[in-house]
């Protein structure tokens, strides 16, 4: 049959690896956009307008070969509204960039990995796998023959307690993550979180702590 074009798409035969595919290429598109459409918030600012009037040696390194780059202990936010319709799509958008002393590989596993979500983030209550899906793993770049998704692809349920709100947070996400195609270059991946707390009407399931 044919794939269904809703805003909600089901997780379970041909559907699944469309949904994923769809998720990928416009969180691609989103990180690789450096178009207008993106205000940078004050403090990123001043440093891109700081940065564009220095000697390209004096600039602290190691910073990207593209542009608006990040570099030191900067970080760099943007946001915008998003450039679609669909469920969600009346939120803003936030984009941000900064340096991790890490490799790639590294950086991919750490944020897959629910055991160590603490680590990172000291707002976690914890977060927990509740279905991982057969793939070939995230440093593959080939096609799963079971489910056709390049990557590794999980539901998680998570808890957080952000500072001045009163019920913890709760997320109930599709986490993705995959190694990208780049010919004699260092390994580059992708890591995608999309909400899948909505009911089948696209609205977010009655339960007060809940966040999509």
């Amino acid at each position: 049959g044919g794939f269904d074009n809703s805003p909600l798409a089901p997780l379970n035969g041909n559907g699944l690896s469309k949904v994923v595919d769809a998720l990928f290429e416009t969180g691609l598109q989103s990180a690789m956009d450096e178009s207008d459409r993106w205000t940078p918030v004050r403090d990123t600012e001043k440093i891109l307008s700081k940065r564009s009037k220095m000697d390209p040696d004096d600039i602290e390194q190691p910073i990207g070969n593209w542009p608006n780059a990040a570099n030191g202990t900067d970080v760099l936010v943007w946001s915008a509204q998003c450039a679609h319709d669909g469920h969600g799509s009346q939120y803003p958008m936030v984009k941000a960039r900064g340096l991790v002393p890490t490799s790639a590989l590294k950086l991919v596993e750490l944020l897959l990995d629910s055991n160590r979500v603490k680590s990172y983030n000291k707002m976690s209550l914890g977060r927990t796998d509740e279905h991982c899906f057969f793939t070939k793993g995230v440093d593959s770049t080939d096609i799963c023959p079971t489910t056709g998704i390049q990557g590794e692809l999980k539901i998680v349920h998570s808890k957080s307690q952000p500072p001045v709100i009163r019920k913890p947070v709760e997320l109930h996400l599709l986490l993705h993550a995959r190694r990208l195609h780049s010919e004699g270059e260092a390994a580059k991946y992708i890591t995608i979180g999309r909400s899948v707390w909505e009911t089948a009407e696209g609205t977010a399931k009655a339960v007060d702590s809940s966040a999509t």
